[in-house]
């Protein structure tokens, strides 16, 4: 007799990839792995480094990742967010990589505002309200060197939007920072925009 054929999703008691569903269980981070000077976003978990890989819409298409991910040899670590799913691999030999280590928390120096394009004063850029293709209603943004960026989010503190910045990044979108007396706005370039 055939024994029933079973998706591998069907049943997660026969998929145990580990899900951490609680902020409580890990800390974000930025690592530097072996051969490369790049930082990359990573979590922390029980004292290993884990890189982030891709961000899924539901826990069953985050396991078939992860699954595929196992069959390759990687160990992979799931967690939930409020929208998602993200799938991370363990980094045995990666190092801790942080660049407020000589910065300071909340010290945004020359050097770092360039590499993030931090604008630090209103004469950097002009605000001014845009509309973009996809949406009916006009955006709130900015224009700086002659290009337009939408506001995504303000945070009260650099390291939260390096860490959103980072995402953003690995997104393929292109980010400016300007600081504010209600924190660090974060704004998105849109390159099809027009000016409203």
């Amino acid at each position: 007799m055939q024994s029933p054929v079973r998706s591998p999703l069907s049943n997660h008691a026969s998929n145990p990839l580990p899900i951490l569903r609680s902020r409580q269980e890990y800390r974000s981070c930025h690592v530097r792995l072996p051969g490369s000077s790049e930082r990359v976003a990573a979590i922390a978990h029980n004292g290993q480094y884990y890189s982030f890989f891709r961000v899924e819409k539901t826990e069953d298409r985050a396991r078939e990742i992860g699954d595929r991910l196992l069959r390759k040899g990687h160990t992979v670590l799931l967690t939930q967010t409020p929208k998602a799913y993200a799938v991370w691999i363990l980094e045995p030999e990666a190092e801790v990589a942080s660049i407020f280590a000589t910065a300071g928390t909340h010290v945004v120096t020359p050097k770092l505002a360039t590499a993030l394009r931090v604008l630090n004063s209103p004469t950097q850029y002009q605000p001014c309200y845009i509309r973009v293709p996809d949406l009916e209603k006009r955006l709130v943004a900015i224009c700086y060197q002659s290009q337009y960026y939408s506001l995504f989010k303000v945070l009260d503190d650099l390291p939260q939007a390096l860490e959103l910045i980072n995402r953003l990044r690995y997104r393929g979108d292109e980010t400016v920072i300007t600081h504010t007396a209600k924190g660090f706005a974060l704004w998105i370039l849109e390159p099809d925009a027009t000016l409203d």
